[in-house]
């Protein structure tokens, strides 16, 4: 028992009720009887709830290596980066900015597994922050518009999808 992850839902399905109280040991999210399938249509949805309610409250950081030290970022609040004279400029849901040293290359190669796409040469979004994409940019739900190259635009829809799929 002590190996189970935590992280992990159980709904128990059977046709012997008898053993709902042994299930108990194993800490099930559920547990639905054969007899009852159709109860599956009211677990399901609180199933669903309950891992995008604890996705939502997860605490998600990624290191950012830059040239001279390393960044913190938190994904869930970072909306996009954006490059400036030399340095980034990393802007959060709350509009505060941070100013680091780095290519936007390294922070794009970084970054791109936690769905952050480069849209032009100078900025690299954030996919959790983008309400609309155009076919000429993406708007944010901040309602800010970033304009997206012609040649990223293809890749810009693909990237997006790839992370609706995701959730």
């Amino acid at each position: 028992l002590q190996h189970i992850k935590q992280d992990i839902l159980i709904v128990f399905i059977t046709s012997h009720e008898d053993k709902v109280y042994q299930s108990w040991e194993y800490q099930p999210f559920w547990f639905v009887r054969k007899s009852r399938l159709s109860d599956l249509n009211i677990v399901l949805p609180k199933l669903l709830l309950k891992i995008d309610t604890e996705r939502e409250n997860e605490q998600h950081t990624v290191r950012l290596i830059t040239e001279n030290k390393v960044v913190l970022l938190d994904i869930n609040s970072v909306q996009y980066l954006q490059s400036y004279n030399h340095y980034i400029i990393v802007k959060d849901k709350d509009n505060k900015t941070t100013q680091i040293r780095c290519k936007m290359a390294d922070a794009e190669k970084q970054l791109y597994p936690f769905y952050f796409m480069r849209v032009q040469n100078s900025a690299i979004v954030n996919c959790r922050f983008i309400s609309k994409i155009t076919s000429r940019s993406v708007i944010l739900h901040s309602g800010e518009e970033i304009s997206v190259s012609r040649p990223k635009s293809e890749y810009v829809k693909n990237e997006f999808q790839r992370f609706i799929r995701s959730r």
